[in-house]
């Protein structure tokens, strides 16, 4: 009878253990299953990140893409000698990098008389003045060609014209009643904040 007791016992101690084991094993399945949901969870939210900043990176990038925009300006010089030509400006919240100017008559190979004065100015011409009285400000003064015809070409940043102000050619000791002409180009970006650094002496 104790010997039947003891394999009893042994046989009930011995299924407790199984059991113990099999709950264990259930539990560490339950365990890694929570696990791979997390690196599941964790790996989807990453890819939508990731998802979300190609996105803003395009969309930068197409904004960021330039423009070129052609700038046009004509017109006879008066008794006076001088000739405001603007070429216009860009639209509001951008800038443009003027690449090439081109200033002469109608004909490059037709020298005309005179030299030319190239401004970035908000200037504006009213109906008293017209063109006959013209940027001058040294403040806004870019450039400058001694003879006509003149071909100009800048580097980014070496003559910038901003949505307060608009690209001026002057025509100064020209002559009555010739027509003077500017052709070129510009590349129109976004403005960007920036800081304005002033000299110190």
């Amino acid at each position: 009878m104790s010997i039947g007791l003891d394999l009893g016992a042994a046989f009930g101690a011995r299924l407790g253990q199984v059991q113990d084991a099999v709950e264990e094993i259930r539990s560490e399945q339950r365990q890694d299953r929570a696990m791979g949901l997390e690196v599941v969870a964790g790996l989807v939210w990453n890819l939508g990140r990731l998802c979300d900043q190609i996105e803003e990176a395009e969309r930068r990038r197409e904004t960021e893409q330039p423009i070129w925009a052609d700038l046009v300006g004509q017109g006879t010089c008066g008794s006076t000698g001088i000739l405001a030509l603007s070429c216009g400006g860009p639209p509001q919240g951008t800038l443009w990098h003027v690449k090439v100017l081109a200033v002469g008559g109608p004909a490059f190979f037709e020298q005309v008389a005179g030299f030319a004065e190239y401004y970035s100015s908000g200037w504006i011409a009213d109906a008293a003045s017209g063109a006959t009285v013209a940027p001058s400000g040294m403040a806004d003064l870019r450039d400058a060609a001694c003879a006509m015809p003149n071909v100009s070409d800048y580097e980014d940043g070496q003559f910038l014209v901003r949505d307060t102000a608009k690209c001026w050619v002057v025509v100064r000791g020209g002559t009555p009643g010739q027509q003077y002409v500017v052709g070129g180009c510009a590349k129109q970006v976004p403005d960007l904040p920036r800081q304005t650094v002033e000299a110190t002496g």
